[in-house]
């Protein structure tokens, strides 16, 4: 019983990407959102926030958001005004596939009507993303 209170006691935040979900972004001037301004936006948000300290999850983009934020901690410390605990990573990438045509070529299939995928498929997005991890 004690480490559900414990789990309890902590606060869970979480936020919309600038421009994705429910944040929409009220400017003249559209600029163009990458992973470094939605992990500065994050960071803005947290410091607004009040907390020193914090752990955190990032699942999916948001893991990658979050190796954002732990490198800018570890190369501009001052660009972080509060210290990570602990950081956990889910279902994410360490790399993003930026305008490799074949990548995004195989993302805007629809998906198949059985919502299974292929073998082939499969073996093509894994050979995929091992292209892009030797690049």
């Amino acid at each position: 019983m004690d480490d559900m209170n414990n789990l309890v006691a902590h606060e869970c935040r979480l936020a919309s990407c600038r421009d994705f979900g429910a944040s929409i972004v009220k400017t003249s001037k559209r600029e163009e959102i990458t992973t470094l301004s939605m992990a500065e936006d994050a960071i803005a948000l947290i410091d607004h926030l009040g907390f020193r300290g914090i752990d955190a999850c990032g699942g999916s983009m948001g893991g990658v958001i979050l190796q954002q934020i732990l490198i800018l901690a570890s190369t501009t410390p001052s660009a972080v005004p509060f210290r990570i605990h602990h950081a956990l990573l889910a279902a994410t990438t360490t790399k993003i596939p930026r305008g490799d045509p074949e990548f995004i070529e195989y993302l805007a299939k629809p998906p198949p009507v059985d919502g299974q995928l292929t073998d082939e498929r499969k073996w093509r997005l894994r050979d995929l993303w091992l292209s892009l991890a030797t690049t």
